[in-house]
């Protein structure tokens, strides 16, 4: 008995319910390198940005924009002229704002100042106050220290701050003149006589 080969034309079929390519690339691109959750190292959900849920709850925001008096207005009083002043989250030495700003500052995950300036814009959106504000101007950074950065963290921040709010961001009202050291390792008393 003789066997013959039969070809037969190479057929295709889609299935109508895929998700787009877009989609399926982003899927496969998760699976060998997951989104990290910035807070715990958990790989991240694809609603969850920088943060997971849980570590995005533990984010120890102020709150400081819906208090008269709050405690940022209190330190300013007197140093400068401003009619509000606000604190997005409590800074503590290891603490998950820490973290955030570390990575921001010096592992260029740039990703962070987006989603800060997000976190923020969208709590400011509650105080009554914020229509009064014409533009966002971040710290500026020396020259030197943008050039060996790559980019200014605050503008990022501000960016992000600003498409949320409405209000544009710019980086060019204030030059910084001085190149002032690093205040990582400094007190608030040292980080200001340093300014």
């Amino acid at each position: 008995m003789k066997t013959r080969n039969i070809s037969l034309p190479f057929l295709t079929f889609i299935p109508m319910n895929l998700p787009p390519l877009r989609e399926l690339a982003h899927g496969l691109v998760h699976l060998f390198y997951p989104r990290l959750c910035e807070g715990c190292a958990k790989p991240l959900l694809a609603a969850e940005d920088v943060l997971c849920i849980s570590c995005d709850m533990k984010m120890p925001e102020t709150g400081y924009h819906n208090i008269a008096g709050n405690e940022t207005e209190i330190r300013f009083s007197g140093r400068v002229p401003f009619s509000h002043a606000t604190s997005f989250a409590y800074f503590t030495a290891d603490g998950l704002l820490q973290h955030l700003l570390h990575g921001l500052k010096y592992q260029d995950k740039k990703e962070i100042g987006g989603f800060l300036g997000k976190r923020f814009g969208e709590s400011l959106k509650q105080a009554d106050w914020v229509s009064s504000v014409d533009m966002i101007i971040p710290v500026p950074l020396h020259k030197a220290k943008l050039a060996s950065r790559g980019y200014n963290q605050s503008m990022l921040i501000a960016e992000s701050m600003g498409k949320v709010l409405g209000i544009p961001a710019n980086d060019r009202v204030l030059t910084r003149v001085r190149d002032t050291e690093t205040q990582t390792h400094k007190t608030r008393i040292e980080r200001v006589n340093n300014m």
